[in-house]
């Protein structure tokens, strides 16, 4: 982890999926936040910051975005964060959120609720930050689903409308995750029209072209089946 965070020289890092809030201990620099949920074995969310050159000045859990309401049901509340930098700069709310994992219609019911929920939730944060910048971000699983069957660029395709008129998604890569060797889009960026950025992906997505593999990554294995997208927002003049 401390070599990932080096390496990508961010200044904010949403990450998912936390089971051992340890491997976030003795960063250096690094200071984070959790989701509020239970140590039960669920994966957790929390936002990395660079201690010397952001200031959080706020951490929400956004409960709507689990469609079971907060911690229910194993799932995930959204997590979010008001961001100033130290220097000048940027200043802007995060949402780091990650929806329910699988191809069952209940799945992907789940996954349309909390993205449907965003709207409210970036409203809200606009309302406590008086600030109109925000931007959401991490894992929405759109893998689509089965019965009834949908692809997963459908969607992504609905996604993107249910969230029309309050964010829209900064594209990037066409891959962000690997299972048996084919890469997926998983892991999104929207923003508030307010927001313009660059996303790229980095770490193996990038090193293979989003092409299958031959030989299993070593970051992979050892540090994520995900690869790290990178958002470059441009400082205000």
């Amino acid at each position: 982890m401390s070599c990932a965070l080096t390496w990508l020289d961010a200044d904010v890092v949403a990450v998912q999926e936390v089971k051992d809030e340890g491997a976030l201990a003795g960063l250096g620099a690094w200071k984070h936040v959790m989701d509020s949920c239970p140590d039960d074995g669920r994966g957790h969310l929390a936002l990395l910051w660079n201690d010397d050159r952001v200031d959080v000045v706020a951490r929400y859990d956004e409960p709507r975005v689990n469609p079971l309401g907060g911690c229910a049901g194993r799932l995930r509340p959204g997590l979010s964060a008001h961001v100033r930098a130290r220097r000048g700069g940027l200043d802007l709310s995060i949402v780091d959120v990650h929806l329910d994992s699988g191809r069952e219609a209940r799945d992907r019911r789940h996954r349309r609720d909390g993205v449907l929920a965003l709207g409210a939730v970036v409203a809200g944060l606009v309302l406590r930050t008086n600030d109109p910048d925000v931007v959401v971000l991490g894992d929405f699983n759109a893998m689509g689903a089965d019965s009834p069957r949908i692809s997963a660029a459908e969607e992504l395709a609905g996604m993107d409308d249910d969230v029309q008129g309050s964010l829209e998604r900064i594209e990037g890569p066409s891959c962000s995750e690997y299972y048996r060797k084919e890469g997926s889009l998983l892991d999104l960026v929207y923003a508030t029209p307010s927001m313009r950025g660059a996303l790229e992906v980095d770490g193996f997505c990038r090193s293979l072209g989003c092409a299958p593999y031959r030989s299993e990554p070593a970051a992979y294995r050892s540090l994520s089946d995900h690869c790290p997208l990178v958002l470059d927002l441009p400082a205000p003049r």
